[in-house]
């Protein structure tokens, strides 16, 4: 859990992944240091500088953002709900059935 000092000005990425985590969301983030390896790998883009580099990956996630929100909670309500339907329904009734928890 994060140090009660940390706040939202001041904590780091995994600190606030963390404390969402400890409320009971399931997070992830992205950031440009996660497409700087399709930028700095693609032949396209050798000659920039590595400032460069770092801009053009920044810019690319910019481009992606929204289609990437849109897409993980697509791909996570798909989720979900395929699980519940394949094998956690099962799990959850023989753990908390029609008479309430199991001891």
């Amino acid at each position: 859990m994060p140090s009660k000092d940390v706040t939202l000005l001041n904590a780091t990425p995994d600190q606030l992944i963390e404390a969402l985590r400890a409320h009971g969301y399931v997070v992830s983030a992205w950031n440009k240091e996660d497409v700087f390896s399709l930028v700095d790998e693609d032949p396209a883009f050798e000659h920039l500088s590595m400032a460069d580099t770092e801009e053009a990956a920044r810019c690319a996630l910019d481009e992606m953002e929204d289609g990437l929100k849109e897409v993980l909670g697509q791909r996570g309500n798909e989720y979900t709900a395929d699980r519940w339907e394949s094998d956690v329904r099962e799990t959850i009734l023989r753990q908390f059935g029609a008479n309430g928890p199991k001891a």
